[in-house]
């Protein structure tokens, strides 16, 4: 990485980061995730400087899929079980009630 992709790294991040803080503070759902999004990509729109090297993709796969697989517990895999699924109709229907 040369010295500029080092500095737009670092503002895309800072930029991500606020922008996630912003949306979390205004209650926006799943608020890190939409407000980075949203922020890098306005950002990007106007400058065309956003940067993060190919291999953050795997990283941040790799993380995002540890997280929300270390939230799964057995009481969710029975839940699952409950709801059936068609493949004719609107989609899953839930018994659980």
């Amino acid at each position: 990485m040369n010295g500029n992709e080092i500095i737009f790294l670092i503002l895309t991040l800072v930029i991500g980061i606020l922008g996630g803080y912003l949306a979390n503070k205004k209650k926006v759902p799943a608020a890190f995730m939409i407000g980075a999004l949203f922020a890098v990509a306005i950002f990007n729109v106007f400058t065309d400087r956003a940067f993060l090297p190919t291999y953050f993709k795997f990283v941040t796969q790799v993380a995002t899929g540890t997280f929300i697989g270390s939230k799964f517990h057995s009481e969710d895999v029975k839940m699952l079980s409950k709801a059936h699924c068609s493949s004719y109709g609107n989609g899953c229907v839930d018994d659980s009630f």
